[in-house]
C-alpha cells in the first residue's frame, strides 16, 4: 500500500511536471510568434522608409537633369536670339 501511495505520488509529480514543462512550451512558442511578427512588421517598415528614401533620391536627380536641361535650352534660345539680332543687322547693313 506505501507503495503504490508513493508510485502514485511520483506520477503526480511526473504529470504535473508535464503539465508545467506544456505551458512552458506554449509560452515560449506564443513569445517567439510574437517576436518574429515584430521583427516582420519592423522590417516592413524599414523596406518602406527605404523605398521612401530611393524615391526621394530619383526625384532630385530628375530634377537636377531638368534644371541642367533648361539652362541649356535657355542658353542655347539666348545664342540663337543674339545670332539673329546679328543676322539682321548684317542685312540691314548690306541693305543700305
Amino acid at each position: 500500500m506505501l507503495e503504490r501511495m508513493r508510485r502514485h505520488a511520483k506520477q503526480e509529480e511526473e504529470l504535473a511536471y508535464e503539465g508545467w514543462r506544456t505551458n512552458q512550451c506554449r509560452s515560449i512558442i506564443a513569445e517567439n510568434r510574437k517576436l518574429r511578427e515584430a521583427k516582420y512588421d519592423k522590417r516592413q517598415e524599414l523596406d518602406t522608409q527605404n523605398a521612401v528614401f530611393k524615391e526621394q533620391q530619383m526625384l532630385d536627380s530628375m530634377r537636377d537633369q531638368m534644371s541642367r536641361e533648361i539652362d541649356t535650352l535657355k542658353n542655347r534660345d539666348d545664342f540663337m536670339r543674339e545670332k539673329d539680332k546679328e543676322a539682321k543687322k548684317l542685312r540691314q547693313t548690306n541693305e543700305a
